[in-house]
Order: structure tokens, then sequence, then C-alpha cells
């Protein structure tokens, strides 16, 4: 998960992307699922 948020930061990976694919990619939707995700696996770690 680490490493698919520093990819969708990574301002040279975002300007290959919208090369190849012509237009500007939207995670907006991604990122909050992976905080979702972040969120409860914290709760899980803390029920351990």
């Amino acid at each position: 998960m680490v490493y698919t948020k520093w990819l969708a930061h990574n301002e040279k990976f975002v300007d290959y992307v919208k090369m190849k694919i012509g237009k500007s990619v939207d995670i907006s939707e991604i990122e909050k699922e992976l905080a979702s995700y972040d969120k409860k696996l914290k709760v899980l770690e803390r029920n351990e």
C-alpha cells in the first residue's frame, strides 16, 4: 500500500501515466479507500 501511495504522488510516474493514457488521472477515490483500509488495519492491530 505504501508503495502505491508513493507511486501516485511521484510526479515522474504521474507524468508518465498521463503521457501514456493522454489524460489526467483522478486518484482521490483510491486514496480514500486506502485511508479506510489503514484505519481498519490500525483497529485490528489494537485488538490483538
